[in-house]
């Protein structure tokens, strides 16, 4: 649980920065005033949102690409692409169970695995 905390406190942090960061550059651009309850609200909202958008699972985008003078022979051939998993304290068997199933499901001839894979 402390752990589960602290990751999410550290995605609200990242957000609070971000919002804030963001207002001072409008504030400044369009010589507004802004509403640290707005900077809250957002940076809250975000959280949630991500929170739950994480929560459904891994989501799947199927992407069509033309590469002029492939050879015959790799016509059609399908590469799963899967990055950032992040596998941790917050990301764990049954969510890269999930990744697993979906890839399988997309019957691909190539897996590739890139970015952040664990933290």
């Amino acid at each position: 649980v402390i752990h589960y905390a602290g990751y999410l406190s550290m995605a609200f942090i990242s957000f609070l920065l971000f919002f804030l960061l963001s207002a001072d550059v409008a504030t400044f651009f369009v010589a507004l005033s802004y509403k640290t309850e707005w900077v809250l609200g957002f940076s809250v909202t975000s959280l949630l949102l991500g929170h739950f958008i994480a929560r459904r699972g891994p989501s799947v985008r199927e992407v069509m690409i033309r590469i002029p003078g492939l050879p015959a022979e790799l016509e059609g051939f399908r590469i799963a692409h899967i990055t950032d998993l992040h596998i941790g304290l917050t990301i764990r068997k049954k969510y890269v169970s999930q990744v697993v199933r979906k890839t399988l499901e997309a019957n691909p001839d190539l897996i590739a695995l890139t970015g952040d894979i664990a933290d």
